[in-house]
């Protein structure tokens, strides 16, 4: 009884720390993107908020979930369809 009371104090915490990773990561995306523009998120900035490399962020783009506007060789995610993306993908 002891060890399952301990394990579910753990895995609240676990969930907790998520949560709270989660947060920061939306707060951090919203800092370095409002001074941009507070709806189109630069493609560099998604990259690094999904710990994603050029061909892992490539295959997502051409993937159609995302609504991505280009200007010279320059990508831009909208904010809308980067949460409806991880709202899909939520486990």
């Amino acid at each position: 009884m002891h060890n399952f009371y301990a394990m579910q104090q753990v895995l609240d915490l676990i969930s907790k720390l998520f949560t709270e990773i989660a947060d920061l990561k939306n707060q951090l995306l919203q800092q370095e993107t409002s001074s941009v523009s507070p709806d189109w998120v630069p493609k560099k900035i998604l990259m690094r908020f999904l710990d994603y490399g050029d061909t892992q962020i490539a295959a997502l783009l051409n993937s159609g979930e995302l609504d991505v506007v280009t200007i010279g060789k320059r990508k831009f995610i909208h904010r809308d369809s980067i949460t409806k993306f991880l709202e899909k993908n939520r486990k």
